[in-house]
């Protein structure tokens, strides 16, 4: 077969201009080839999904024990007076103690083991990322991109800056007492705090240029993959775009819409306000009958009496009451949750290219999944109470705990919980990749999310007062 330009009928202008046409439609295949693969994927697996449910195991931890924390504090202030044979017969003095010893310890091991954690999340994602194939023109979605954004050595400089800073404040505080104070060479205390404090603070000054050169390594080993990230982003959100625009339009089940789950949202959210609002009546009957806690009672008159013991009655059974009801709402909306994502991959099994509105899928896309809810919730419940346990009987030496217990309980559920977030990984990449695939909804972040569902519902509240104003203005 002659090639365009040995066609023997057509002239030099014609083959000439054949060839621009020929180069215009490889052009335009070649571009319509990248944006049928240009899309936004998430990325899973390997090491890095172990750190993940790690930090979110973490962060369930620090939350149960503020909650443990808080409890015990109020209980400690008025069970002794209110409870006073279930206060001895439990020991909460001392349990309160361990609670605020344990309060200390954690905050300190949080600065240490969630840099700890984030810098290998970051390494280990680093080393997936390599790995899997996502090859040009697809490109790796923002949250994705946000766990290679920061070196982990500049997590850890960032970290041993701060323990480097308390060292060395600690030395000095402590140097100074040594040197100007009488006596205080013979107390070991200060020795013990100047000691500490000056290796923390050669160990900080040591490290931090080894730190700096393995951010300038980590900065070298990334550029190869993400130098370019900037400018496929654009290209790539432009041809989700189109792809959304020429598909068909599909609004999905209506379980999948944010304002679906609005009222139970709203109960959740009165359940907590009422649990408030329970505790306030009955510590308001505490106060009146002692203001403080090494007051004497005060006893009145009968009306008063009276009132005072049914405002305790009545505070005490709706604690108990609202308290039930918010665990159960709270279990209603795990329980909803998995429903509607279950909902959404089913709805997208198919792969078909559809259009649906923007919020039938964020939420699913970038939102927490139940499964790892879940995970959390069970460290929440169980191992920070079981931490401060341990703890009561190893420092204060508790009569009904026993510590080996107490910590053998809190580390089982600790890694129940992330193993729990851990085996959800791998569902939650291949759900979230089907939705984009199926919607390509482009690249939503939190932050635009939230933007968005603010404005949204400053509009409703518009439309209300409009549709309120509007029979007023027609009469």
């Amino acid at each position: 077969m002659p090639r365009i330009d040995q066609h023997p009928r057509r002239s030099r202008a014609e083959r000439r201009a054949l060839a621009r046409e020929a180069a215009r439609d490889g052009g335009l295949r070649a571009r319509l080839a990248g944006e049928a693969s240009a899309r936004f994927v998430d990325v899973g697996g390997g090491g890095a999904a172990v750190t993940s449910a790690l930090l979110r195991a973490s962060f369930g931890f620090l939350v149960g024990a503020g909650i443990v924390f808080v409890a015990l504090l109020i209980a400690a202030m008025v069970g002794e007076e209110v409870f006073w044979e279930l206060s001895e017969a439990i020991e909460l003095d001392l349990l309160a103690r361990a609670g605020a010893g344990a309060a200390l310890v954690i905050a300190a091991a949080t600065g240490v083991v969630l840099p700890a954690l984030f810098a290998a999340d970051a390494a280990l994602f680093l080393r997936r990322l390599e790995s899997a194939s996502v090859d040009a023109p697809a490109l790796p979605a923002a949250r994705a991109r946000a766990r290679v954004a920061t070196a982990p050595a500049r997590m850890l400089r960032r970290m041993l800056l701060a323990v480097g800073l308390m060292g060395a404040s600690a030395a000095a505080i402590a140097g100074i007492i040594v040197l100007t104070e009488s006596g205080a060479t013979e107390q070991q205390e200060f020795w013990i705090m100047l000691g500490v404090g000056s290796v923390l603070t050669v160990m900080w000054l040591a490290l931090r240029p080894l730190l700096i050169a393995a951010e300038a390594r980590w900065i070298a080993r990334v550029h190869p993959l993400t130098y370019d990230w900037s400018g496929r982003q654009g290209f790539v959100a432009q041809a989700e775009e189109r792809r959304r625009e020429a598909a068909a339009r599909d609004d999905g089940p209506s379980l999948l819409a944010p304002g679906a789950t609005r009222r139970l949202e709203w109960l959740t959210a009165g359940a907590g306000i009422a649990v408030g609002l329970s505790a306030a009546l009955w510590f308001l009957s505490v106060a009146i009958r002692q203001p403080c806690r090494r007051c004497d009672p005060r006893y009145y008159d009968e009306p008063v009496e009276q009132f005072i013991d049914g405002l305790s009655l009545v505070g005490g059974v709706l604690i108990a009451v609202t308290a039930a009801g918010l665990v159960l709402l709270l279990l209603a909306n795990l329980i909803v949750l998995r429903v509607r994502e279950i909902t959404a991959a089913r709805w997208v099994v198919d792969g078909r290219a559809r259009r649906a509105p923007a919020d039938r899928a964020e939420r699913f896309l970038v939102g927490g999944r139940a499964t790892v809810f879940l995970g959390q919730a069970v460290v929440a419940a169980v191992a920070p109470a079981a931490v401060i346990v341990a703890l009561a009987d190893a420092w204060f030496d508790v009569s009904w705990a026993d510590a080996g217990i107490g910590f053998t309980i809190a580390a089982v559920a600790f890694v129940a919980g992330a193993g729990i977030a851990w085996l959800d990984d791998g569902p939650a990449t291949r759900e979230r990749n089907a939705l984009r695939v199926a919607l390509s909804p482009g690249d939503p972040t939190a932050k635009e999310i939230a933007a968005r569902a603010r404005a949204a519902a400053v509009q409703r509240r518009l439309d209300r007062a409009a549709a309120k104003r509007e029979p007023s203005g027609r009469s």
